[in-house]
């Protein structure tokens, strides 16, 4: 979606075929309803922590993994207040020491592999080094408190059939490194079952039309609004 004010050219909007690769790397299909596969398993536990798999759903071009985290106290020290950029990457996490951070990947049976170190943000897909073989590991919707925190993960491209291991680790709360494998065997299958709603499409471009803020007539905010218009005239509100 572009945002751009009237009178200014705004940035060029990439063509439907640019838009819909990469949606298809960043999240699940919006046009889409999935199919449910039966996958849950706990990857990591403690006396303390625990991490589990509650679930994948299975879209054309990918997999959704519902991830959880449960901890028995609250956490302290670099912890506390971070798990959201400590799980799912978003915010200032990439900052975090290596072991802070919890660890996930994901490795095909072919022996791709992808892991949660790839950070929010999103690459082209026509950029040089893309590689749309290359399975991606991308934070979607998470949130939770101090002692419960779900987030979700997209997985894409979809894994071929036969295992998938998935491999966490958490140092800072003692979980080793773990391998879980899942049989996807029947992923082949369960794809030609997910229900297309209708045709993908882009969504429309949409212009956003600043509003000049309301203030008092003859008030400093309104000499200082129109001082950074000076074609507005006297009494009507500018823009700060």
């Amino acid at each position: 979606m572009t945002f751009s004010s009237a009178g200014s050219a705004g940035p060029d909007r990439p063509s439907a075929d640019q838009i819909r690769a990469i949606q298809l790397v960043t999240s699940p299909p919006d046009n889409e309803i999935p199919v449910v596969l039966p996958v849950a398993a706990v990857l990591g536990r403690t006396g303390e922590a625990a991490v589990a798999v509650a679930g994948f759903r299975l879209f054309s071009s990918g997999i959704q993994l519902d991830l959880m985290v449960r901890l028995r106290t609250q956490p302290a020290g670099p912890l506390r207040f971070r798990l959201n950029e400590l799980i799912g990457g978003f915010g200032p996490g990439d900052d975090a020491a290596a072991d802070q951070r919890l660890l996930l990947g994901l490795e095909y049976a072919d022996g791709r592999t992808a892991t949660n170190l790839n950070g929010p943000g999103w690459w082209p897909p026509d950029a040089p080094e893309h590689d749309p073989r290359q399975p991606m590991l991308m934070p979607t919707g998470g949130g939770g408190g101090d002692r419960s925190f779900d987030q979700g993960f997209w997985l894409t491209p979809v894994p071929p059939p036969g295992p998938l291991a998935i491999i966490c680790a958490w140092p800072a709360l003692q979980i080793a490194e773990s391998r879980t494998v899942v049989d996807l065997s029947a992923v082949a299958d369960a794809t030609s079952a997910v229900l297309e709603l209708w045709p993908w499409q882009p969504e429309d471009e949409q212009r956003y039309e600043p509003v000049a803020p309301q203030v008092p007539a003859g008030s400093w905010f309104d000499q200082a609004s129109r001082a950074h218009q000076p074609d507005a005239p006297a009494g009507d509100p500018g823009r700060c």
